[in-house]
């Protein structure tokens, strides 16, 4: 899904290559044996204008009546509305996580989040990047080095977007459960936010730390089934863009083939063409 976009600048070549393509089925046929009319030989054009208009007015309902988001969050006090494409749940739960953080952390707290920039715009608080270090272990040492007292983590990766730093803040939560403490969930179970517990905290309560580590791994364990629903949307989608990708590319060698003209011409200056 992320590098289908940069394919769209051909789009407008592939357009030109399927029409070129088809131009020769309209027109009348050289062979004595093959005499089809008109409305015949146009058939499999307006076919292929029926199939691409009606592939397009799904792509554009599912656009603007399915991936169009409402935005909402607050602001200097003041509510904060607009619309963004392919923003829920993840950006959605992401703008709750901040909008309860910043009425409880402290200013002098270090926050850690995949979208550091925008955590600091919203709450003017530090905010720094989590490790990218598959071990759990050392990723704890890298973090405790800042320190970082709270990170907002995703429940279940993603493609694209905040979900894709998964793997590492997994790890961080999965190898150290006793050092962090689950405080926030988002209402659609996709966002969380963990509070790093001091070791006062953790040796007074024992308990506590493994209710903790027992809450994170409950959440991870509901997070898989959301990476299951979001992965077979992902894969529809991508299924339909690589269809009329691939027809596109397939029908685009009508750019590569020489037209009457150019072959006219290369004849003559070859001195392969002959006056009858």
């Amino acid at each position: 899904m992320q590098f289908v976009r940069y394919l769209l600048p051909l789009y407008p070549f592939f357009a030109l290559a399927m029409f070129q393509f088809l131009t020769p089925l309209v027109r009348k046929s050289g062979s004595r044996w093959l005499v089809l009319p008109t409305f015949a030989r146009s058939a499999p054009v307006w076919l292929v204008v029926c199939v691409v208009t009606v592939q397009a007015l799904m792509g554009l309902t599912e656009l603007y009546g399915i991936e169009y988001h409402n935005v909402r969050y607050e602001q200097d006090g003041r509510p904060v509305k607009y619309r963004l494409f392919y923003y829920e749940p993840v950006g959605t739960a992401f703008d709750e996580a901040l909008d309860w953080l910043k009425h409880r952390a402290e200013r002098t707290d270090v926050i850690a989040a995949t979208d550091p920039q925008w955590v600091y715009l919203r709450t003017g608080i530090k905010t720094v990047l989590p490790p990218f270090e598959l071990n759990g272990k050392k990723a704890q040492q890298l973090v405790d080095t800042v320190p970082v007292k709270y990170l907002i983590a995703e429940a279940a990766p993603q493609i694209l977007g905040l979900g894709a730093y998964y793997r590492f803040t997994s790890a961080l939560l999965r190898e150290n459960p006793t050092n962090w403490n689950l405080v926030w969930r988002s209402s659609n179970d996709s966002m969380a936010i963990y509070e790093r517990s001091t070791m006062r905290h953790a040796a007074r309560a024992p308990n506590d730390s493994a209710a903790s580590a027992d809450r994170n791994e409950r959440f991870g364990h509901s997070g898989g089934f959301r990476l299951r629903r979001n992965t077979r949307r992902s894969s529809k989608r991508a299924f339909r863009y690589g269809i009329s990708l691939i027809t596109s590319m397939v029908l685009s060698f009508g750019l590569l083939r020489p037209s009457a003209s150019t072959k006219c011409a290369f004849r003559i200056r070859s001195g392969t063409h002959r006056s009858k």
